[in-house]
């Protein structure tokens, strides 16, 4: 009774930040008896998913939350006893770690940790904040296996969280009377869909619906595979595959295309169906696909045009090429005013401190048409670019230990596919696939450090908490058979192959 008493009286002026902080610290005491005992399965299923805390200062994303919260639990739990053991690589462990280092020392050379909602008097603090974010939730992720009866539960809830990313869209049809669940909801995509909206020639981006149909597919392709997805018996998955692409198509984005085509195409590869009559049969549906869809191209939506616009053969309206080439050489432009910078912050990375005076002045001198649109970009550390962001964000030590992540994450995802459970191995061979993918759209089409990281790590720690969990327990029978010397047959690896039969 007292504890409501003291709520309603804090939600009177729901709108003071005291209060708001003072309803999320009772909330969390509330819930901690929840968070002790799920917070396994709580920060899977909320990895990916665009849930936010506007009582908290910055309004952090959900999965920020739960990584503090499971990774302290996991470190009370191995200091209360030896039986809660991370089941983490060593190699990889020691790489996020090293990079963790490399950002420490930049952050404390370069300004220090502000965060202006905290009552700092410079921006960009909260980027540091979601890579230790991202380590902490990596090494939550590691602290316990996933149970083996719920392993593609978990898996699918992984991605299929960022179906979330559209309930924004959702809320702004809802009307007036549903804007108050943008407290709990980033609004940010939704005005992003406005501002492109706004002097484009009519043409309308949904990018929650864009990311939200490409989980879908990723989703389809964790649960089946590839193999699965082309099973003539049960012709819906692809269907289901081709609708979830074409959805994808209205965000506008070139570069969530580009991501499924690669993930696609590695998996293709890795499940080796390169080798079957799987690869002359699905190069005759492409090529058929194309031939009905050419013709009307230009009668699609311009968002959907804008998408194809990646593909140089394809003749797209003249406001949706105008678009994408306009963005394209908006950050080449960026980049080769990045290029002379690479010297000066090559041993000493510029770090995230913004000073708020400059970034001002940048929109000041844009507005003005003194500088060029880039600047503002600049200024805040948004390269469009994962290497760049990486190598001047925080200098040639901060790029090595983020390769070294990089390098020693598709090692423990393709020990995970040579060596795993069997009845894992359309997970394993995805998470690989997706991985890769992931890797080669960062240095090549987009990325940003301070946001991919959470996906690079959320996947692997995924990865090993899967194949931990997927372990059994062995009879006595079992044991003595495993004692036993094999025999390996002349000309048979003893291996498995990665790429499979």
């Amino acid at each position: 009774m007292t504890v409501a008493v003291v709520l309603g009286y804090l939600l009177v002026n729901p709108m003071v930040r005291n209060n708001q902080m003072a309803v999320g610290l009772i909330l969390g005491v509330i819930l901690s008896p929840i968070l002790l005992k799920w917070y396994h399965p709580l920060l899977i299923f909320t990895w990916n998913a665009a849930i936010i805390f506007f009582f908290l200062p910055g309004k952090p994303n959900i999965v920020f939350l739960m990584s503090i919260v499971g990774f302290g639990v996991a470190a009370l739990s191995r200091c209360l006893t030896d039986k809660a053991r991370f089941h983490h690589d060593r190699w990889l462990t020691l790489a996020v770690l090293a990079f963790v280092g490399a950002v420490i020392i930049t952050a404390y050379s370069t300004g220090g940790i502000g965060v202006r909602s905290a009552g700092s008097s410079t921006y960009g603090g909260k980027k540091y904040f979601f890579i230790f974010g991202a380590a902490m939730g990596y090494f939550a992720l590691v602290s316990r296996g996933v149970p083996r009866h719920r392993i593609m539960l978990y898996c699918s809830v992984f991605f299929l969280s960022t179906l979330t990313s559209i309930l924004s869209y959702v809320i702004w049809k809802a009307g007036p009377g549903a804007y108050v669940l943008f407290a709990f909801f980033p609004p940010e995509m939704m005005g992003l869909q406005a501002i492109e909206g706004m002097g484009r020639g009519g043409m309308v981006r949904l990018p929650g619906l864009s990311s939200s149909a490409a989980a879908c597919c990723f989703f389809l392709l964790l649960r089946f595979g590839i193999r699965g997805l082309l099973n003539i018996h049960k012709p819906w998955r692809g269907i289901a595959f081709l609708i979830f692409i074409a959805a994808s198509l209205y965000g506008g984005f070139r570069s969530v295309l580009l991501l499924i085509v690669m993930t696609f195409a590695i998996q293709f590869f890795l499940e080796g169906l390169h080798r079957t009559k799987f690869l002359p049969i699905l190069a005759g549906v492409c090529v058929a696909m194309a031939a009905i869809s050419l013709p009307f191209i230009k009668s699609m939506p311009l968002s959907v045009q804008r998408t194809l616009s990646v593909l140089p053969i394809l003749e797209v309206d003249p406001i949706a090429e105008a678009d994408a080439r306009e963005s394209t050489e908006w950050r080449v432009d960026m980049w080769k005013r990045l290029w002379p910078m690479i010297p000066k912050y090559f041993w000493k990375g510029k770090g995230y401190s913004i000073d708020p005076v400059d970034l001002y002045f940048a929109h000041e001198g844009v507005r003005r048409g003194t500088l060029r649109n880039f600047e503002p970009a600049l200024v805040a550390g948004e390269y469009h670019n994962g290497g760049l962001s990486v190598l001047i964000g925080f200098g040639i030590l901060g790029l090595i230990t983020f390769v070294m992540i990089l390098v020693a994450s598709i090692r423990v995802l393709i020990r995970h596919v040579r060596h795993g459970d069997p009845e894992l191995r359309t997970i394993n061979v995805f998470l690989l696939a997706h991985f890769i993918a992931r890797t080669i759209s960062f240095f090549a089409v987009f990325g940003a450090v301070a946001s991919d990281v959470f996906m690079f790590l959320g996947i692997v720690g995924l990865g090993i908490s899967v194949n931990m969990g997927s372990k059994k327990k062995i009879t006595p029978e079992e044991a003595a058979e495993e004692l036993e010397p094999e025999t390996v047959e002349a000309g048979e690896p003893a291996l498995p192959a990665l790429a499979g039969a």
